[in-house]
């Protein structure tokens, strides 16, 4: 096959099917959008991917894969924030990111001491992930690295938020310090900080629920 394996594709409103496949790529994918803009991934060639973001045409891609890094990708847009993760093949260590619209803007949300990170969704003012320490633990920022909030809650052994609007954050906790839990990821609420997690892990109601996550908020 000579064209691209995958095409990164838009449908409107209107019915219509928008193939975003930006040229000078071999691959493409769409991870998220807002009203106005998309985000995701291509790929330059079998060792590098770039963070993508589109303003819903081909023609419209802008790289964001920022200088010193060779893959990336974009997994969160809302107004004029994007987020997601780079990383230097080399070391393999990913960090989380924040950008603007351009590569240039790339902002490194990884916090000091910690070896890895990764930014999943963003309201545009606020974003939200996880870092590894020991383990994964779901972190919120406000646009710099020593802004971040540890939201991982007590008694959870890991954690991670998916994504976040106005004063409300969503993701995973695995309570595997809680042997009544069997070490089961649960859905998690946060309203900004760690002692406001809420487990939100359905009753099993002898349906077997055993796992949970939650994806998004408004």
């Amino acid at each position: 096959n000579a064209g691209p394996i995958s095409d990164a594709v838009l449908w409107t409103s209107s019915g219509t099917i928008v193939d975003l496949h930006p040229q000078g790529y071999v691959t493409s994918s769409l991870a998220a959008l807002d009203s106005t803009q998309q985000v995701g991934s291509g790929e330059v060639d079998a060792n590098d991917t770039h963070a993508l973001l589109w303003s819903g045409t081909a023609a419209s891609v802008v790289d964001l894969n920022p200088a010193g890094y060779d893959n990336s990708s974009a997994d969160g847009v809302s107004g004029n924030q994007e987020v997601g993760d780079a990383s230097v093949p080399a070391f393999g260590i990913e960090n989380a990111m924040l950008w603007s619209g351009t590569a240039a803007s790339a902002v490194n949300l990884t916090p000091a001491g910690l070896t890895q990170a990764n930014a999943y969704g963003t309201d545009g003012t606020q974003q939200v992930g996880g870092a590894f320490g020991t383990a994964e633990h779901a972190l919120l920022w406000s646009g710099t690295a020593a802004s971040a909030v540890d939201l991982n809650p007590a008694g959870y052994y890991g954690s991670f938020a998916l994504a976040v609007a106005g004063n409300q954050e969503v993701g995973v906790g695995d309570n595997s310090l809680d042997a009544s839990e069997d070490g089961i990821n649960n859905a998690m609420l946060w309203t900004g900080t760690a002692a406001s997690g809420v487990n939100l892990q359905p009753t099993d109601f002898g349906d077997g629920f055993m796992y949970s996550e939650a994806l998004g908020t408004n």
